[in-house]
């Protein structure tokens, strides 16, 4: 199995500057449990549903969130039993 057979290349990642709605938006859509965030096409890390579900953030932007990003991935090269 390869992962980027199964990677989702439906939606673009978020951008740290996008505001914290946009996210909360992503996130009632689909059912995802994270969404990457970049900046400049750099991968920041993954902003958790949990993080951002039910608190108002008013205008905030995501890089106020940058210390709740995670990082982790799968390389094109992964198993999925690994």
């Amino acid at each position: 199995m390869h992962t980027l057979e199964y990677i989702n290349k439906d939606f673009k990642p978020l951008n740290v500057n996008d505001k914290i709605k946009k996210a909360q938006k992503l996130f009632e859509q689909n059912n995802h449990s994270h969404l990457p965030v970049v900046n400049k096409n750099s991968f920041c890390g993954l902003i958790e549903r949990q993080t951002i579900e039910l608190i108002d953030f008013k205008d905030k932007k995501l890089i106020d969130l940058k210390n709740q990003f995670s990082v982790f991935y799968a390389s094109d090269s992964m198993n999925w039993f690994e």
